[in-house]
């Protein structure tokens, strides 16, 4: 009997122990990754990436490095020697000139099903955006519809006394009306602007109005699925003389090309009466304007303005990819962490994955309605930033941004009959835009464009600014563009056409 009751406590206090010294325990695994972090995300906020350690048994150990300059950053850790396992939100380009990275074709077939389960046919081609097809990321993934939109001020709309504005006639009307007339009420009939863009970058993007479907401002497709130099598109020209024309009869915005930092601003101040970009601006705009005392203020969505007759009218969808993502390394190779790395994303992927990072954990982040993930209110009254402050939709790493969770923040958990006027001119905005989407297409990483591509874009952004300006000539502009293609351009141009064919004439 003693004998008996001294083996089992000897079991017992073996048993005790054996958490503490790692017997029969299974050892956590680990990678490193560097990431890009800023406000309002808490990267000490780390409850998520906890749980998603104790799920799986595989820890990710951030590096973190501010989002400014975060390329500059990148190459100062790859010229260390100490290289991260995974790199997130780099240049790809970047990291293959430096051939710091490895193909995941095949590997994430092998260690990370789920990732491609949730892919289409489409989607292949922003993740093989390098020059050799392969794939060398994992992409973000999202799983809802935002996107730019023509946004234009409904109240100005009719005090011009237009209902709708259908054709271009209309628009011409809208905007001639706005410049002519004291439209904010504020005494001064010259402060507003017709048309307001970002940037030259968001001039080009008006190409959509003229039947042009624009990829990365400089290339496009046409309606019968080629990729051709935006430049050469059949209707370029009509668009370019168009620009011209708004921009001599003061319906554009004179300062587009240098508008940048204060276009938000510009939004904000009750000077503007039309621009194409993100559908979020309906809502905040609005939001600003009648909070500042114009309780009829209206930034609305509007239908494409459309040159044409007879056209359907484009808008840009916001891709569900990112041409960027977490790549991994050759050092984790070395170090064999390859394949912890993707068995952790492929769980990310997952259902259950794809719900922690959305939802968080239950009672800190959401609560369970009829079997359904409800966010808290704390969360849901601070939006997007409470949100990404408490750790989830973390945007630090690549997951699968689910529709629900987004959508229950950006109405706060209420129905649409509940939402406030300005954030239904978003809902609506987001809706809306359906019927004119288009596809983008990737700008390719190949080699001629990691060599002329920052230098070229550049030049060609720079001609077609003064073109509209009036410091250059059309004729002049055309010449200009043949001298840069002689240059080198005509070399990213083939290499991209030879890419986007490679890829969608499969």
């Amino acid at each position: 009997m003693k004998k008996t009751l001294a083996m089992l406590l000897a079991l017992v206090m073996i048993a005790a122990l054996l958490p503490l010294t790692g017997v029969m325990a299974e050892e956590e695994a680990s990678f490193t990754v560097l990431a890009k972090t800023w406000s309002p995300y808490n990267p000490d906020e780390t409850s998520i990436w906890d749980e998603l350690a104790a799920r799986t048994g595989i820890r990710m150990n951030f590096i973190w490095a501010p989002n400014s300059n975060y390329d500059e950053k990148v190459n100062t850790v790859l010229a260390s020697g100490d290289v991260p396992d995974a790199i997130y939100g780099a240049s790809t380009s970047l990291l293959l000139n430096q051939e710091a990275i490895i193909p995941l074709d095949d590997l994430l077939a092998e260690y990370c099903p789920n990732y491609l389960a949730l892919l289409d046919d489409a989607d292949y081609a922003y993740l093989r955006n390098a020059s050799d097809g392969k794939m060398y990321f994992i992409s973000h993934i999202l799983d809802f519809p935002p996107s730019y939109s023509n946004l234009v001020r409904a109240d100005w709309v009719k005090a011009a006394g237009l209902e709708e504005l259908e054709t271009w006639s209309d628009w011409m009307t809208y905007w001639t009306w706005v410049r002519d007339n004291d439209a904010n009420g504020n005494g001064d009939k010259n402060d507003e602007i017709p048309i307001v863009v970002p940037n030259t970058t968001g001039l080009l993007e008006l190409g959509t109005w003229f039947d042009i479907k624009v990829n990365n401002n400089f290339f496009a497709t046409t309606n019968d699925g080629q990729l051709v130099p935006l430049y050469e598109h059949e209707h370029f020209k009509d668009y370019l003389e168009t620009m011209i024309q708004l921009y001599n009869e003061g319906l554009l915005d004179k300062e587009f090309a240098t508008r940048n930092d204060t276009f938000k601003t510009t939004l904000d101040s009750s000077i503007a009466g039309t621009t194409y970009y993100y559908s979020e601006r309906a809502n905040l705009t609005t939001a600003t304007l009648r909070s500042n005392g114009d309780a009829d203020a209206a930034f609305k969505f509007a239908k494409p303005a459309r040159y044409y007759e007879g056209t359907n009218g484009l808008v840009k969808a916001r891709t569900k990819m990112y041409t960027y993502g977490l790549c991994i390394t050759t050092e984790a190779e070395k170090r064999g962490n390859v394949e912890n790395i993707l068995k952790l994303f492929n769980y990310i992927y997952s259902d259950e994955g794809s719900d922690l990072l959305n939802y968080g954990l239950e009672g800190k982040h959401h609560h369970m309605v009829d079997g359904k993930y409800v966010l808290n209110d704390d969360i849901l009254a601070g939006g997007f930033t409470a949100a990404r402050a408490s750790g989830i939709i973390p945007s630090l790493i690549s997951y699968n941004f689910l529709g629900d969770a987004y959508m229950q923040i950006l109405t706060g958990g209420k129905s649409y009959d509940e939402l406030t006027e300005p954030v239904k001119y978003f809902y609506d905005a987001l809706y809306n835009n359906e019927p004119y989407f288009y596809t983008l297409v990737p700008l390719f990483d190949t080699d001629a464009y990691i060599e002329y591509g920052a230098e070229y874009t550049s030049k060609l952004s720079s001609i077609f600014a003064q073109c509209v300006v009036g410091e250059l000539t059309v004729e002049d502009f055309y010449k200009q563009y043949e001298s840069i293609k002689a240059s080198g351009w005509q070399e990213v141009i083939d290499e991209q056409v030879e890419a986007y064919n490679r890829i969608f004439s499969k």
